[in-house]
């Protein structure tokens, strides 16, 4: 029986050998080996693929996607050169290996999906502004302004990522709209309201979680960077090592990889001591604040835990624990501390320029503490009132 896009050349190998067009929907030539039953199978499933492909029918010998966002991503078939080809391309590259985990799975990859589902199979060169205009304006209405943003500002690292792939040619048609941000938080705790709720969640036999919000207050870290702390990165020093930090310089924050070290109060070192000794002897890889399944709660888990101590304290209240490492800000600049000092702590970069902050303030312990105590001055002032 002879299958259509197939043939037996003279060195007895049977090909495959799709048309320009079905090539451009990234249906590829390739070798099927042997004439054999088994290479006139392998020639009657790609022929039926095609079919399905025509028809709009799915595939009926598509593999089940592999597990995983990023697996999943790559295992999708795109035509030769379309948007969605050319983040296939690169999401395989170093570069995209060095973004940090988080970085590619929670901030990237959702608002490409944005992309993906609309543009994917679409040839970038065919866009134009008022395309993309109209699109940024339905996102706007059905998802709203922060959804809107993060998937234009992602449409253009895209673009020119498809720049250098030698995919997308000339300029950025999004770059004659205008991409407004939402407007940033600013909600901000007090000390006295986060004692009240570490208080409350001891109250509530919630130890892991009161040790976290302290945690968070004291060391300006991202909810995510105390989450995913691990026993290793907790360390004693001082003369009498009295002192508890938890260092990420080495792995670095979980979401920007950049190095942090994280300071506790002597009240919290308290609390955490307490938390430590209702916590098996652990190895240096072992989660420090695990769930009972020794998991390390997700951030929709952790944010749930939060929300629900938060309205039995604070009923209504819309602050979340997030806006914790900006109040630890506002305090330390109210203490008089320098950028420097706080983009050490933070391990962000405050000042104009991130490579030379980066370059010429280092993380280190001295610079950790000074904006402790910035902190403090500031805590004083602003419960003042001066």
């Amino acid at each position: 029986m002879k299958i259509p896009y197939s043939r037996v050349k003279k060195n007895g190998k049977r090909y495959w050998e799709p048309t320009p067009e079905m090539q451009k929907a990234g249906f590829r030539p390739k070798p099927l080996g042997e004439e054999s039953p088994a290479a006139r199978a392998a020639a009657m499933r790609l022929y039926e693929s095609w079919e399905a492909h025509r028809r709009g029918k799915p595939d009926p010998h598509l593999a089940p996607l592999p597990k995983g966002r990023e697996a999943a991503e790559i295992a999708r078939v795109w035509p030769k050169d379309s948007i969605g080809h050319a983040y296939q391309r690169f999401m395989k590259t170093a570069e995209w290996a060095k973004l940090a985990h988080s970085t590619r799975n929670r901030d990237i990859l959702p608002s490409w999906a944005y992309i993906r589902d609309e543009w994917g199979d679409t040839d970038p060169n065919l866009m134009t502004l008022d395309i993309l205009s109209a699109w940024r304006a339905e996102l706007n209405e059905k998802h709203g302004e922060g959804v809107a943003h993060k998937v234009i500002k992602e449409w253009r690292r895209h673009w020119k990522v498809m720049m250098a792939l030698k995919v997308a040619h000339g300029a950025d048609p999004s770059l004659g709209i205008r991409n407004s941000a939402p407007p940033p938080r600013w909600q901000t705790w007090q000390e006295g309201e986060v004692v009240r709720l570490v208080k409350a969640a001891i109250r509530q036999k919630r130890l892991r979680l009161a040790v976290t919000i302290a945690s968070v207050w004291d060391t300006q870290f991202q909810p995510g960077d105390i989450r995913t702390l691990k026993a290793k990165h907790l360390r004693y020093v001082g003369a009498k090592g009295d002192e508890v930090i938890f260092d990420r310089t080495a792995d670095g924050r979980q979401k920007t990889g950049k190095p942090a070290i994280g300071t506790l109060s002597k009240r919290s070192r308290r609390l955490l001591d307490a938390y430590l000794e209702t916590r098996p002897e652990m190895t240096p890889e072992a989660w420090l604040f695990p769930l009972s399944t020794n998991r390390v709660p997700a951030i929709s888990e952790l944010t749930r835990e939060f929300r629900e101590l938060c309205d039995s304290v604070f009923p209504k209240d819309p602050r979340q624990l997030r806006d914790m490492r900006r109040s630890g800000t506002v305090e330390a600049f109210a203490g008089g501390a320098t950028p420097a000092d706080v983009g050490t702590k933070m391990a962000n970069s405050i000042g104009r320029s991130n490579k030379l902050f980066s370059t010429y303030n280092p993380v280190d312990l001295a610079s950790v503490r000074r904006a402790d105590e910035a902190r403090l001055k500031g805590r004083r002032a602003r419960r003042d009132g001066t």
